[in-house]
Parts: C-alpha cells; structure tokens; sequence
C-alpha cells in the first residue's frame, strides 16, 4: 500500500459496498471483487448468518457509513448454509439458533426490499 493510499485511509472510511460474506477462507471479497484495503465493508459470517454484531454492523454500514450497495455473498456448497435444507429433506430438526439466525436475515432483507 502506498503512502499516500494510507493516509487517506487514516482519514476515515467510505467503502462503496458492504458485503455480507461467508467466513469460508476460499472466497475472500476482496480478492473476488478486486478491490483495495478500504473499498469495502466486510462482514463474514458462517452461511451469511445475520444475527448479533453481524446485523449491528449491517445497520453501521447503511446507517452511519450511508454506503448504497449491500449483496450478499453465497458460494456453492456452504456447510452452514446446505445444512439446512439437507435437514428439510431428511426431516432433521436443527437447533433453535439456526432458525433465530435465519429469521433475522430474512427479516433485515426484507426491510430493504
């Protein structure tokens, strides 16, 4: 990173977009998106789970940060996020974390819509 690009960036932050992402190490958003230390916010999360810190960070992004982009950033395969409906298929019943984690992302996604 040059010097210059630093000192801006100790002047504060304004990514472009907020990426709620996976944990898993093989898709980092930064190297997927090409983008520079500062470009993006970046929240990781076992299957994009929005719960806790995870959903107070999506609110610090739009809120406070006023960024205008949110995906959310999936891959195939996602253990966290194939369980689930592996358990539907097999009628497993998962426990009541999961169920309150994915009720508050569909319940922040749906207030965005």
């Amino acid at each position: 990173m040059s010097p210059a690009r630093r000192a801006e960036l100790a002047e504060g932050q304004d990514p472009g977009a907020l990426i709620l992402g996976c944990v898993d190490a093989r898709v980092p958003p930064e190297v997927i998106f090409d983008q520079r230390l500062g470009d993006l916010l970046t929240i990781r999360t076992a299957g994009q789970a929005l719960s806790g810190g995870a959903a107070g960070s999506v609110e610090f992004g739009t809120n406070v940060l006023a960024i205008p982009l949110v995906v959310v950033l999936g891959h195939t395969e996602c253990g966290p996020s194939v369980r689930p409906s592996k358990a539907v298929r097999t009628s497993v019943t998962w426990g009541s974390s999961w169920t309150r984690s994915l009720n508050a992302w569909a319940t922040c996604a749906a207030s965005t819509l």
